[in-house]
């Protein structure tokens, strides 16, 4: 028998700035050899990446490099497991990782200017300047939120 990845393995999600070499996932498959030696399943990347490292006999998936979501996004990973029969039977799959944002961005400000004077004869709700900020956070992470302060220059 061919071994077979278990159900719901192959596609799951991880958060970004996770710590390096931490634990992400634990593959899983088994095969329905009735032989204890035939039925040993045994994991590995079919990818070269210098992204992730797969534990050959636990499935452990760990990342070797940092995870930045507005960097990438998805990672798509091909593995195999095979048994320890002879002649040795493997699978290949491929690892769908959908990375989460966390909000780790400040704003910035594409296009403001240093500072605005406000002429005497302003009228109100005139626009007296434009400001842009973006953040590249997904989501409620991204929103960005503007306040104004106010502060007046010493009389000369």
């Amino acid at each position: 028998n061919y071994p077979a990845f278990a159900a719901g393995t192959l596609n799951f999600s991880i958060v970004e700035n996770t710590p390096l070499h931490s634990l992400l996932h634990i593959l899983s498959a088994t095969d329905r050899d009735i032989s204890l030696r035939n039925s040993i399943v045994s994991f590995m990347l079919l990818d070269q990446t210098s992204t992730f490292r797969l534990n050959a006999s636990s499935g452990v998936l760990e990342n070797l490099a940092a995870i930045d979501r507005e960097a990438t996004s998805f990672f798509s990973v091909n593995v195999s497991a095979s048994d320890s029969g002879i002649p040795q039977l493997s699978v290949d799959a491929t690892l769908a990782i959908t990375v989460l944002d966390v909000n780790d961005n400040r704003p910035t400000f594409t296009s403001s200017p240093a500072s605005v004077m406000i002429d005497d004869t302003a009228v109100v709700g005139e626009s007296l300047a434009h400001f842009l900020a973006a953040d590249p956070d997904l989501g409620s992470n991204g929103s960005v939120v503007y306040s104004l302060g106010i502060s007046s220059l010493p009389a000369s």
